[in-house]
């Protein structure tokens, strides 16, 4: 449905429209990360396809957009030389598959890119507490028998993201995460393996 809005938006002209009501301001492209993982692709706003990352950077240079460092963006702001075709990219938190996907793209094709790093997640390693519970959640079946993990407060899918994401954060960084994440994964059936063999979510 949002294709289909997007698609009747430019042929309507709102695309034009809109870029000549925002001339002389800066446009920010901002990306998350690349999914690495299995099949099917995870994480609608979060995670993206890694040939489709390829294809945009490959438009933006086919079609004429100034790709900019943020240093000289802002630069250009405070001295009212933005073009209307200057535009700048961002890309958060440093996942392995902004490394092994995004930065070669980037290089290759001459565009800078302002990378935000979470440092804390850096730092201790491994998937991201908040990120790998909402994989699970979303890939994984609650068992119909059996015991619960004390963890759990609520069955619906949203609480019991949030849960297990404090459940992970509340556990020392190193073994004790991984073997809580284990044991989530096991009692939601997903296969962790092929997950951790991509170096998806981390």
């Amino acid at each position: 449905m949002l294709e289909v809005l997007l698609r009747l938006a430019r042929w309507t002209g709102l695309f034009r429209l809109a870029r000549w009501l925002t001339r002389g301001r800066l446009r920010i492209l901002c990306y998350h990360g690349i999914w690495m993982g299995p099949a099917p692709h995870y994480g609608d706003r979060l995670f993206m396809d890694p040939g489709l990352f390829r294809q945009r950077m490959q438009w933006l240079r086919r079609t004429g957009w100034n790709v900019l460092s943020l240093e000289e963006a802002l630069r250009r702001l405070d001295e009212r030389r933005i073009g209307s075709r200057d535009l700048v990219i961002t890309i958060d938190d440093g996942w392995k598959g902004t490394a092994r996907h995004m930065v070669p793209v980037l290089r290759e094709l001459g565009m800078p890119a302002t990378l935000y790093i979470a440092t804390r997640d850096l730092l201790v390693g491994g998937p991201v507490p908040n990120v790998v519970a909402g994989y699970l959640v979303a890939n994984g079946r609650l068992p119909a028998t059996g015991p619960t993990p004390a963890w759990v407060g609520d069955r619906q899918s949203d609480r019991l993201q949030q849960d297990l994401a404090e459940h992970l954060h509340a556990q020392e960084p190193g073994e004790a995460r991984a073997a809580a994440l284990r044991e989530a994964a096991d009692w939601l059936g997903v296969d962790l393996e092929t997950l951790w063999r991509a170096g998806s979510l981390e």
